[in-house]
């Protein structure tokens, strides 16, 4: 059966069909969507739970620890850490790639539901949970202003109106509002005052949650156009009448079919040297791989750069805001900045008050002329001059291995039992790790060195006075703590109802002085009568990884290094500073990634070789000439590693896709000329010499235009210059000098490498005959 005898004899029938598919092809190419990588959707699940005036080991023990214990039971849960500071607890969610993301979703819903009857029953709101994974930069960044609307009512109509349309687009998977000031009734409350009425807090909240209460009363190209086409338009051409330019190629390429003749002829006199030199190019594959630095994805310019922002751990909100002021100043007088974003304040994404972000948008390359990682440098040398504030830059990358913010590009994490053990070993292996040549910018998320104010509560005194430590606590978080003891209601929206006092009272430990608790016969008793204030040290934020106390330490690569090199630093100074079997050290997101992928790729190759070996054993029915086939490979490894380390790029994910692609393109070399050579063999009895040497000769040709094709289509690759380029340059590369070096060795080694094998097929018949001969029959 010939398929392609019907469209050979209805030639306008295909004319038209592939004029149709063309036209298809056109409009599904305009609305094909673009992406640097393919859509991989990470099952991550991130539980923000909110609780104003909150500690943070109030926030880890009664809100983090609760949802974790009933979170860890789910299946198919691959990790689980949560961050809790003041107000806010955040809990990230990674499950295997193999559970569907809404089956995860209605698994955490469960949890939740089941965690509630062990959560504080004033909490405002329920935990809310979100398919996102918290450590990607947001694809998208409105800045809303007004001239005339104060703060507070712009980020009402951007609440209520724009957030509300952006969360039913299809796709969205988070909107957040950040920078704003949400609106609430404040109620600040001089506690002088209101003590002189012989009042407290706990009566004005009672008061005003009392009067605001409102319920309810009642294939065709390869089988038809081409044969079609062949049948209609080629045609035999005389050599006189041709045109120059054909006169002229013919010339060309018959001389280099000439020219290949005669090295050719000139190899086959010299088979030993040859089968040398393809033992040896088969080594020194094996010697580049080991010594070749090795890395995971190249660092992309995507124009985005993000930033994390640290101040020292014991400054104000205003001071915060002010610093990072700065800092964004600084960042906007840089020629290559478009536009910068500036958050501070405890939320979702960032956990801590001395803490912020800014998400900076550079101008197009072209006019910047200047890579992402340039500018960060050059920055950095400029934001120096700000002190009392840090600035950590990091581009924004495609793909986002991490599931959790990070200051830098990689990170690894120390957990333990003990707090206090695990402070002590982070600290000392972070002075460690930033003596590192290799390493840049080492920090840890670990942050206990914050100011905290602690009341020590006399009992008997305080019983003496009638006055129960549930009362001292109600009195502390009605004055200090953002206590929300209303809501009001509208058509649009919800406000809170906020209790504080003044600003002048909460300004310093000194105010605490003028807190008054109210005892059991009605009287006022100062603060001061029953207790003593007292101020110390303790924890921002507390970590958590599997359930256990955790930190993380980020970094980011010194210029010239290579993420081989991170990872054998990192090993050193574990075993420099002698890190004990009670804390343990795990790599996270593109370091955890890494470290897995130097085992799995020499796995991943020889699978891929052994699938190339078996599907060839059944094509030509022989166990010895896939062998010869497979003997190309080597000699496209060598070129591809060589050009990777020429080039200065180490060996990462998308070169090994390089490489594996190479594999299924080099080895066409060997199957076009031993197929032919074989066929030779078979079908008109030429010796195996005689046969290799006509095969190469006319298999010559097509094998350098099908290279040449693959080559000019990988060669732009390589200098490419577009947005998230840098993904594509090692495929570029590894491509282009695989070709490259495979080409000019393989068109010789190959008819020396069948030639050895024929030979060794024919001793091992020769001796198989021999021993199946009956005795005396020799």
């Amino acid at each position: 059966m010939n398929p392609s005898r019907l469209f050979i004899l209805r030639p306008v029938a295909t004319s038209l069909m592939m004029l149709a598919l063309l036209l298809i092809g056109s409009v599904a190419y305009r609305e094909l969507p673009v992406s640097a990588l393919p859509q991989v959707e990470y099952p991550t699940i991130q539980v923000v739970t909110l609780y104003p005036g909150a500690s943070h080991d109030v926030m880890s023990s009664w809100l983090a620890a609760p949802l974790e214990r009933q979170i860890g039971q789910l299946p198919g849960l691959s990790q689980m850490s949560s961050s809790s500071s003041s107000g806010a607890s955040v809990i990230v969610l990674q499950f295997s790639l193999n559970l569907n993301i809404d089956v995860a979703e209605q698994q955490v819903q469960a949890a939740i539901n089941a965690a509630a009857n062990f959560l504080p029953d004033d909490l405002p709101m329920p935990p809310i949970y979100s398919k996102v994974n918290p450590a990607d930069a947001p694809v998208m960044t409105l800045a809303v202003s007004s001239g005339t609307l104060p703060l507070t009512r712009v980020e009402d109509l951007v609440d209520t109106r724009l957030a509300q349309k952006l969360s039913q687009l299809s796709g969205v998977g988070l909107v957040s509002i950040s920078g704003g000031q949400r609106p609430a009734m404040r109620i600040q409350v001089n506690p002088a005052a209101l003590s002189a009425y012989g009042l407290s807090l706990e009566n004005v909240r009672h008061a005003i949650a009392g009067a605001n209460v409102n319920q309810p009363k009642g294939m065709f190209d390869g089988l038809t156009l081409t044969p079609m086409m062949c049948a209609k338009m080629l045609r035999h051409v005389d050599e006189a009448r041709a045109g120059w330019f054909y006169r002229a190629s013919g010339r060309f390429l018959a001389g280099m079919n000439e020219g290949y003749g005669r090295l050719l002829r000139f190899v086959l006199r010299r088979q030993g040297v040859t089968l040398f030199v393809g033992v040896a190019t088969l080594a020194l594959t094996v010697i580049l791989y080991i010594f070749i630095p090795k890395g995971f994805f190249p660092i992309q310019d995507t124009g985005v750069i993000q930033g994390i922002t640290e101040a020292p751990q014991n400054i104000s909100f205003t001071a915060m805001a002010d610093k990072q002021q700065a800092l964004t100043e600084v960042v906007l007088h840089d020629p290559a900045v478009d536009s910068v974003a500036s958050l501070v304040g405890v939320d979702g994404a960032n956990p801590t008050l001395n803490t912020g972000r800014l998400m900076i948008n550079l101008k197009p390359l072209a006019e910047r002329k200047t890579s992402a990682v340039e500018v960060i440098r050059r920055l950095q040398t400029k934001l120096g001059q700000v002190q009392g504030i840090k600035l950590y830059l990091q581009p924004v990358q495609d793909l986002t291995i991490e599931n959790r913010i990070s200051r830098t590009q990689y990170q690894f994490t120390l957990d333990a039992v003990d707090q206090g053990e695990l402070s002590c070993w982070t600290g000392l292996l972070v002075d460690w790790l930033a003596q590192s040549p290799v390493l840049a910018d080492v920090s840890s998320d670990l942050q206990d060195q914050g100011l905290q104010a602690f009341v020590s509560v006399d009992r008997s005194s305080a019983s003496r006075m009638g006055v129960s430590i549930a009362a001292i606590d109600n009195a502390l978080y009605n004055a200090f703590g953002q206590r929300q003891i209303s809501t009001l209601f509208t058509q649009s929206n919800q406000y809170r109802v906020v209790l504080e006092v003044k600003p002048e009272f909460r300004n310093s430990v000194a105010a605490l002085n003028e807190v008054r608790v109210q005892s059991s016969n009605g009287t006022q008793v100062p603060l001061s009568a029953i207790a003593t204030v007292s101020q110390r040290f303790a924890p921002l934020v507390v970590n958590h990884l599997e359930q256990f106390p955790a930190a993380t330490i980020s970094f980011n690569l010194a210029p010239g290094a290579f993420l081989s090199d991170a990872i054998d630093a990192i090993e050193q100074a574990k075993q420099g500073i002698e890190l004990p079997l009670s804390v343990h050290a795990g790599y996270q997101g593109a370091t955890q990634a890494f470290s897995a992928s130097l085992t799995d790729t020499v796995g991943l190759i020889i699978a891929a070789l052994v699938t190339v070996y078996i599907v060839l054993g059944v094509l030509y029915e022989g166990y010895i000439h896939p062998v010869t086939i497979l003997s190309t490979l080597p000699s496209a490894g060598v070129g591809a590693l060589l050009a990777l380390m020429l080039s200065g790029t180490d060996l990462g994910i998308i070169g090994i896709i390089g490489i594996i692609l190479l594999i299924g393109i080099v080895k066409k070399n060997a199957i076009m000329m031993i197929d032919f050579a074989l066929e030779l063999e078979r079908k008109e009895g030429k010796p195996a010499h005689e046969a290799i040497y006509q095969a190469c000769l006319l298999r010559f040709r097509p094998i350098m235009m099908t290279t040449m094709a693959a080559l000019l289509s990988a060669l732009p690759m390589m200098p490419g210059t577009g947005v998230g380029s840098e993904l594509r340059h090692p495929l570029g590369i590894t491509m282009v000098g695989g070709l490259i070096f495979s080409q000019m060795l393989t068109l010789f080694t190959t008819p020396v490498i069948y030639l050895a094998f024929d030979r060794l097929g024919r001793r091992i018949r020769d001796n198989f005959e021999t021993l199946a001969l009956p005795a005396g029959k020799e």
